[in-house]
């Protein structure tokens, strides 16, 4: 078994379960697909660096918070009975963007995506774009994964880099969360960039402030 097939069990397990589960022991990995320890730790160690999961010392392997994998992968497949609705907007790029970034508002383009999981808003996202790399962009194409959709064309992304605070929330949270104007909600700010460091996309995800999940691993 190489690498590349365990990574995929592997993913399937931390997918498939909650925050915080152990993973199967590297002896019982072992046994099971009849492959050496190398070959385990190697595979742990890429998981490691997508933060998919975390290591203690004697304890083993745990899954991370999804919230942070750097893995590219749809809101419909981390999620059971998960749905995407995509709205095009005309919003103007966050401060954070443009004083920490120098990104233009001029360059962007801009749509929210809100995920549902059984019917209820879980989270929503404002996505800018920059158009002056994503020429012709179909909206749509971008429903369940924009990263997937920026790989199909041939963009190679070096980067994405996170940065998680807690805000009051604005009228688009009262919009689609359905809070109240003096809620603190915990917002992730994510920056991609291109193979040439430029800024291909940035976005702002709110969640619901019952349904993030907050672990000390993921921050210190």
């Amino acid at each position: 078994m190489t690498n590349k097939e365990l990574e995929k069990i592997l993913e399937g397990i931390i997918i498939q379960g909650r925050v915080g589960l152990k993973l199967p022991s590297e002896a019982t990995l072992m046994k099971k697909y009849q492959i050496n320890r190398t070959t385990i730790r190697n595979t742990l160690k890429q998981l490691i660096g997508k933060n998919m999961i975390y290591s203690v010392q004697g304890k083993g392997y745990f899954t991370l918070n999804r919230a942070f994998w750097s893995k590219p992968l749809p809101f419909k497949e981390k999620y059971d009975n998960a749905v995407n609705k995509l709205y095009v907007v005309n919003v103007s790029l966050d401060l954070y963007f443009i004083e920490t970034y120098q990104c233009l508002n001029k360059d962007f383009m801009s749509f929210i995506k809100v995920r549902y999981q059984n019917n209820k808003i879980r989270k929503y996202s404002i996505i800018w774009v920059n158009k002056t790399i994503l020429k012709n962009l179909n909206f749509k194409d971008c429903k369940d994964s924009l990263l997937s959709y920026i790989s199909s064309r041939n963009i190679v992304l070096i980067n994405d880099l996170n940065y998680l605070r807690c805000e009051l929330s604005n009228a688009y949270d009262e919009k689609f969360l359905q809070v109240s104007s003096k809620t603190y909600l915990p917002k992730k700010y994510s920056i991609t960039f291109s193979e040439y460091h430029e800024v291909v996309q940035c976005s702002k995800e709110t969640y619901q402030p019952e349904l993030f999940e907050f672990y000390k691993v993921n921050y210190f």
